[in-house]
């Protein structure tokens, strides 16, 4: 991990000192303020501090001025913007995150930039105003709510404390006698990745198309997915397709700046054969005589899938009821029916179709119809008049 800071303090003469970057020498007198501009005139107390700490700082105009509060990565967390007077001006600042923090005080005249320590973030940032007093600045600065200069003498005990952006390194105690190399230890559980994810759907058939989100906590930057077929991806939330039935287990492996965590889920996308429903009809031929009116047809699907069906005919003296269905292991059944009112001697045939998503069938359909016999008058015995 990159050190962005060192906060050293004293414990002595209970001086302290923040060094920006990872090197640092047992000379320095006095904190390292970023940015520029005249440097030690905002005094900050306590300084590291928890949750919320005092500012103050002196000027010799009544203007407008801003006080703003950065996180070391650039993101403004809080801003006041108002008149200061000429003299004393005294703040309470609260910070949100905890780390390292800058803080500027600009205005036409002054430029003054300080930095601070946050050991334990309040529930939101903010910067309050608390007073404003003429005064002079000399005895400002010479005030004993000052920050101590750094100050080390041989022999002296010090604690050391990192920082990686937000993140605070173990502290390390010491008594360094000359150059001397330390190694700072991060707990970074808190940070590390959980790796997660979802699936649109988990059940499907061949050739289909699933659509993979990434659910993984602690931002993670990479990703590689594995889906169990020989197939990966590095994308976020990807989308994969598979071809051959099967059930198959996905993993998904996330990482970080501070680590990297894996999640496999066994058996998890189940990929069914393509349907292929195939149709069959029983009988193909429908024969009626010359007194029958109504026969049946099955429906029947000897494939996978659903059988999706439609029966038609052309024929003005026959109908079919069901005329469409849907079956996959069951028998549908289709009643024929015949009227032969009105129909002159003779035979007659005609087709029913039978069309579906597996496959189409012709059933042959014939029929009689019989020249009525007209009934014979009873003869009348002798001697019956009419």
């Amino acid at each position: 991990m990159n050190i962005d800071s060192v906060y050293i303090l004293n414990n002595s003469n209970g001086s302290d000192t923040l060094v920006v970057g990872n090197s640092f020498s047992t000379s320095i007198t006095s904190i390292d303020l970023s940015g520029t501009g005249t440097k030690n005139v905002v005094v900050s107390y306590p300084n590291p501090f928890i949750k919320e700490v005092n500012i103050q700082f002196f000027s010799n105009f009544y203007e407008r001025a801003k006080i703003a509060l950065y996180a070391l990565d650039g993101k403004r967390l809080s801003e006041w913007n108002s008149f200061i007077n000429a003299g004393e001006n005294k703040f309470r600042l609260k910070s949100g995150e905890q780390g390292v923090l800058l803080l500027s005080v600009l205005s036409k005249n002054i430029q003054y930039h300080s930095t601070l320590i946050c050991l334990e973030e309040s529930g939101r940032s903010e910067i309050i105003q608390i007073s404003n007093s003429s005064g002079n600045a000399d005895k400002l600065l010479k005030s004993e709510e000052l920050n101590n200069p750094f100050v080390f003498s041989f022999g002296d005990s010090l604690s050391f404390l990192a920082y990686s952006g937000i993140i605070a390194s173990e502290p390390i105690m010491d008594k360094p006698a000359g150059d001397k190399s330390y190694s700072f230890v991060f707990d970074v559980s808190a940070y590390l990745p959980v790796a997660d994810f979802t699936a649109n759907v988990t059940t499907i058939n061949e050739g289909e198309e699933i659509s993979f989100s990434d659910l993984s906590t602690n931002s993670p930057s990479t990703w590689n997915w594995d889906f169990g077929d020989g197939s990966t991806s590095d994308l976020q939330n990807p989308t994969h397709i598979y071809n051959a039935s099967g059930t198959y287990t996905v993993t998904l492996i996330v990482s970080n700046e501070f680590g990297a965590d894996a999640i496999t889920k066994s058996e998890y996308i189940q990929v069914l054969e393509e349907p292929n429903p195939v149709l069959s009809v029983i009988p193909v031929v429908l024969a009626f005589d010359t007194t029958s009116t109504q026969k049946i047809l099955e429906i029947t699907n000897s494939g996978t899938g659903t059988l999706n069906w439609s029966a038609s005919e052309t024929l003005e003296w026959l109908t079919v009821s069901p005329s469409t269905g849907t079956t996959t292991t069951e028998t549908d059944t289709i009643t024929v029916t015949v009227n032969r009112s009105g129909l002159t001697t003779g035979d007659y045939s005609g087709v029913i179709t039978i069309s579906s998503n597996g496959g189409n069938t012709a059933v042959d359909v014939s029929m009689n119809v019989k020249e009525e016999t007209p009934e014979l008058e009873t003869p009348k015995e002798p001697g019956w008049d009419n």
